[in-house]
């Protein structure tokens, strides 16, 4: 897997700013979730607009000991809805500064 390019990185730096889509925590343990259900080649990474904000427990507590699948449904996102989501957070990026 290729390392994050710079606008990758800010962009992750800025989505993790905003609460846990999740649960809505506001904490220090935020980190960008990349989606898994995405089905791409093995190759490939993925893309800028799918990932969403996780807090901690709810990244590596719930969602990697349950499955990225079973922690969304629970929740009631169907992986459409999840993509729109980010795509929306990474339209907001882009537009922030205008």
């Amino acid at each position: 897997m290729s390392k994050p390019t710079a606008a990758e990185r800010r962009y992750t730096l800025w989505l993790i700013e905003n609460p846990c889509f999740a649960c809505g925590i506001e904490d220090d343990t935020r980190v960008g979730h990349h989606f898994t259900f995405v089905k791409r080649a093995k190759s490939k990474k993925a893309k800028i607009d799918e990932q969403l904000c996780l807090c901690h427990f709810c990244h590596i507590e719930d969602l990697h000991r349950h499955g990225e699948r079973t922690f969304w449904q629970k929740r009631g996102y169907t992986e459409e809805q999840l993509l729109y989501h980010g795509k929306q957070f990474y339209e907001n990026y882009l537009n922030k500064g205008k």
